[in-house]
């Protein structure tokens, strides 16, 4: 009997020890955590700088057209420190932002729709810093089309365009802030749906003025419309005017187009274009007063917005005051026009094309006859010379 409870306990003991051993080795449940995005970065926030921005958007109007939407900027941060997306251009051994400081600001702007949209963004910004164009930009326009303004199509998307977008949204949702945008009108930068522009000259003497209307003269066509420019909103930018560079004219046509613009109309014509069509455009508009597009110098990378020559453009009419030779090299016309005192008012300079003569030629003596205070040249062709009998 003895021996038969021995066995027994030994046995229960033995079972004992085994089913102790299975729950000391039995593991526990995997717990799956489900994937999520990591936490976006707050937006740096600085004291005092919705006034700030208050106090601009209310005597914007007031700033020099080529200034206002700079101004903005450098003012209104609702995603903070706007200088690594404006300067994500810059290569980082150049002195630019690190790849992490521009990812980090686009989270802060919450710039993103959609997870493709970030990773062709982020995909192509290292191939493109360092290049001029707007690639990474247009790419996040095409993807998130009106959650970042990019409608009706990405012409416009650049890093200043984006903060453009950001801002107005961001005053758009303060309680005061819809009042502040009414009446707010922007101008745009003057580019084709490829987000390219023409080759401007340049000039020494420009005047801001927020025209709205726009004659384009190329050596195929003639193109009018007006201006495109930025309304900001809760949508954040609205583009109105037209999509540049607007509709076909004829030339016969052209002054009575022209006639149902609102003045002053500004004349784009790329840089190295013969000077001589343009004259032929003045015959034909006479003595309607034309201004012409020039470069201006921006504050913002990649927001290429252009200046005007304050003297006006007209056709060959009454006796001009002065007459000045305009040839490829230009140097004797303005040291012609620097020498001269013009009466008051004064009167208007003919400005006689010879061969070779460009856009840019002309840009240069209208710099001279504004440093000297003309305000009108007439455009014409020098006679062609008579071939010898």
């Amino acid at each position: 009997m003895t021996r038969a409870l021995l066995v027994l306990a030994c046995v229960v003991g033995a079972c004992l020890a085994a089913c102790k051993g299975k729950e000391t080795k039995r593991e526990d449940p995997k717990v799956v955590v489900p994937p999520h995005p990591m936490p976006e970065p707050p937006p740096v926030v600085v004291p005092g700088e919705w006034e700030q921005c208050k106090t601009v958007l209310k005597t914007i109007a007031t700033v020099p057209a080529t200034r206002q939407v700079a101004t903005l900027i450098e003012t209104c941060k609702p995603c903070g420190d706007w200088s690594p997306l404006l300067e994500w251009n810059k290569r980082t051994e150049e002195g630019g932002p690190k790849r992490k400081d521009i990812e980090t600001a686009m989270l802060g702007c919450k710039a993103y729709c959609d997870p493709n949209a970030k990773m062709r963004f982020i995909g192509a910004l290292d191939e493109q810093r360092g290049k001029t164009n707007r690639i990474p930009w247009r790419l996040l326009g095409d993807f998130c089309k009106d959650a970042v303004s990019a409608v009706p199509d990405a012409r416009f998307m650049s890093a200043p365009y984006f903060a453009l977008d950001r801002i107005a949204r961001d005053i758009a949702s303060r309680p005061d802030g819809a009042k502040l945008l009414e009446g707010v009108e922007l101008p745009l930068p003057a580019v084709s749906v490829t987000g390219a522009g023409l080759a401007l000259p340049s000039t020494s003497v420009t005047t801001p003025i927020a025209a709205k209307s726009h004659l384009t003269i190329t050596a195929e066509e003639l193109r009018i419309g007006p201006l495109p420019y930025a309304r900001l909103g809760a949508n954040g930018v609205t583009v109105a005017g037209e999509p540049y560079p607007g509709s076909v004219v004829k030339l016969a046509e052209l002054p009575a187009a022209l006639a149902k613009l609102p003045p002053p109309v500004i004349v784009f014509a790329p840089k190295k274009l013969p000077a001589a069509r343009l004259a032929a455009v003045l015959a034909m508009t006479k003595q309607m007063p034309l201004l012409l597009a020039v470069t201006a110098t921006s504050t913002l990378p990649g927001w290429e917005i252009y200046g005007v020559s304050p003297v006006e453009l007209v056709g060959l009419g009454d006796k001009p005051g002065l007459t000045v030779a305009v040839t490829e090299a230009i140097d004797d016309a303005v040291k012609q026009i620097a020498g001269t005192t013009p009466a008051t008012p004064p009167p208007p300079v003919a400005l006689v094309l010879e061969d070779k003569a460009t856009i840019e030629s002309v840009a240069t003596v209208l710099g001279a006859l504004a440093y000297k205070d003309y305000k009108t040249a007439m455009i014409t062709v020098a006679p062609t010379k008579r071939a010898k009998p």
